[in-house]
């Protein structure tokens, strides 16, 4: 026979008998699927082919030949998919023995390349202790199992020691083509990729990962594709909470998330950045929320969706890109703040309407009395610049669409 499965299953025995046990290491056993996942058929076809040519191994005289097996891939192992036949393998996608298997751990960051973090500390005129803060921010944050062990991005930590320089390398090497297909071919999901920083999965869900079920949910395929992360599990809910790992993944994100969104050139979003950072670290909120209302002015009306959770979606996802601190749906023991964004001395409470009125979303924080979480916090919310307690802002945001475009207007209280 000349199949591609009889050579695979002659090659192994040939070389057992020749040579001994023989080790077989795949790499990227999913690339044929990805590749084609923007055509569901060609994927099926691409599928049923793996699963034939991987089901050699599972051939009682190539497993007698074999000493160990290996493989990888974006998709995480599934015994009901291509591997079905493969019933004897040990998945270790999250296994806690192998959570730090794929990354540099702080420890070993500050151990192995000291002399290098010091010699960039100089580069950009800062300490020692904040260029560590600075790697930790730009590259930490991926995690692979339910304990709270993070690991760096080996490959941007390296790059970065080498230039000396903070940027954006995860774009260069991790971001699969097939990411931006989903992105192109799928228009209609332009408001979950917006929200994906705030999903959660369950435990459930989190084993089913596997090549098939990114047809049917974008946050699985995300999260194997590396742009999103495990940031908690909740044991007694048995839930993980997703989010971006680092500030590098999200830029790459975002940055593809708003061109694709409101069509704007890099050049262009660039300056919007800059406004928005300028007037965050002045805690100048009104003029950050002029600059909300002047990037709504130029999002396509192809683009929006006149759902109140799109619009949150749209202003959670810009503040990320500007490396905020902003928390979205964040619990209190009366309901859900939509969002809670920190400036320089400022914590800004947000409420966000739709159709109906800044006063109105004003409202709702004071009856439901989201801020008394901040007061009670008390010292947590203390400012070691200004040697006091940060300031509570009340912001009410309301917008309204028509055939002219997304209308935002706002109305801000000091508590």
């Amino acid at each position: 026979s000349k199949s591609i499965e009889s050579l695979f299953k002659f090659l192994i025995q040939d070389i057992s008998q020749k040579y001994g046990p023989v080790v077989i290491i795949i790499d990227e056993y999913d690339k044929p699927i990805l590749d084609h996942i923007h055509n569901k058929k060609m994927a099926q076809v691409m599928r049923n082919f793996l699963k034939s040519f991987y089901g050699i191994l599972k051939d009682k005289d190539v497993d007698a030949s074999l000493r160990f097996l290996f493989i990888t891939g974006v998709s995480k192992f599934s015994k009901i998919s291509i591997f079905s036949e493969l019933n004897n393998l040990c998945d270790l996608t999250l296994d806690e023995n192998a959570a730090t298997l794929c990354g540099y751990t702080q420890d070993e960051l500050e151990l192995v390349f000291s002399e290098h973090i010091q010699a960039l500390a100089k580069a950009i005129n800062k300490t020692k202790k904040e260029a560590l803060v600075l790697l930790k921010f730009w590259y930490n944050g991926f995690q692979f199992s339910d304990i709270q062990t993070k690991v760096y991005n080996p490959f941007s930590i390296l790059n970065c020691l080498s230039n000396k320089k903070f940027r954006n390398y995860w774009f260069s090497s991790g971001t699969p083509t097939f990411i931006m297909k989903f992105i192109e071919n799928n228009p209609e999901k332009v408001e979950e990729i917006i929200k994906l920083e705030a999903e959660r999965i369950s435990i459930g869900q989190m084993e089913k990962l596997s090549v098939e079920s990114y047809f049917q949910d974008m946050v699985l395929l995300f999260l194997q594709a590396g742009y999103l992360t495990i940031a908690n599990f909740d044991e007694r809910s048995q839930i993980y909470q997703l989010s971006y790992p680092n500030y590098e993944v999200r830029l790459s994100m975002t940055d593809q998330i708003l061109e694709f969104v409101a069509n704007l050139n890099p050049v262009k979003l660039a300056g919007f950045v800059v406004r928005f950072k300028d007037a965050l670290q002045a805690d100048d909120i009104e003029a950050f929320c002029q600059t909300m209302r002047d990037f709504f002015v130029i999002l396509p009306l192809t683009v929006i969706i006149d759902r109140e959770k799109f619009y949150q979606g749209v202003f959670f996802t810009v503040t990320k890109l500007i490396g905020a601190q902003i928390n979205a749906e964040e619990a209190t023991s009366t309901g859900y703040i939509d969002a809670v964004l920190e400036g320089k001395r400022n914590t800004y409470v947000i409420e966000f309407k739709k159709d109906k009125s800044p006063d109105a979303a004003l409202k709702q924080i004071k009856d439901k009395e989201y801020f008394a979480k901040f007061e009670i916090e008390g010292d947590g919310l203390s400012d070691v610049a200004t040697q006091g307690r940060r300031r509570i802002i009340l912001v009410g945001m309301n917008f309204k669409y028509d055939k002219k475009g997304v209308k935002v207007n706002w109305k801000v209280e000091p508590r």
